[in-house]
């Protein structure tokens, strides 16, 4: 019974000494009653349209956090790029240098020729401890060896021989196979 439209239609009624003009300016409440329905139906138009919006709201919500969980793993990403691309860099400049050591080095003649140490890959700094001639590399044991080799950024077999090892080391450094070997 609450939602039945009442119709009727509102008729002027002559008034003694009222003019008729004056009652033709009287509100029409028809127009009124048609004015307070569609006002009702666009009322809840807006709030369905509120709600979607709402939800919609959400969605961005949960659209923005995804964008922005995706703009710190592209941030992450470009920082790891640009830490391999410094890195890289670092790389290539020691790997630069160390092939003017091991230049130096080829020109080792004899045993007790002096050995130019070559730099770390990773850290740059000079490898230590680092055979100070052709000889004394003879007396190296495989751990020291390795350690040289790792640190140029070898890495010879867990089980290669102390002799594989040290003609690994030898090349490496940028000794000759012909030097002399004996101390």
């Amino acid at each position: 019974m609450e939602n039945e439209a009442i119709n009727f239609v509102f008729q002027p009624i002559p008034l003694p000494g009222i003019p008729q003009e004056m009652l033709e300016v009287l509100p029409s409440f028809e127009r009124i009653d048609d004015a307070l329905v569609t006002f009702q139906t666009e009322m809840a138009k807006l709030r369905q349209m509120l709600k979607a919006l709402a939800i919609i709201r959400g969605m961005n919500d949960q659209f923005l956090a995804v964008v922005r969980y995706m703009d710190q793993r592209f941030t992450r990403i470009d920082q790891r790029f640009a830490r391999i691309e410094i890195s890289y860099g670092v790389f290539a400049l020691l790997s630069l240098q160390n092939a003017d050591l091991r230049q130096q080095n080829s020109y080792c003649t004899s045993a007790h020729d002096g050995l130019l140490p070559l730099s770390n890959v990773r850290t740059g700094e000079e490898i230590h401890p680092f055979p100070a001639t052709g000889g004394e590399l003879q007396r190296w044991t495989g751990p020291m060896m390795r350690t040289v080799l790792e640190a140029l950024g070898a890495a010879p077999p867990a089980r290669m021989a102390v002799d594989a090892l040290r003609l690994m080391l030898r090349t490496k450094i940028g000794l000759r196979r012909e030097t002399v070997e004996a101390a």
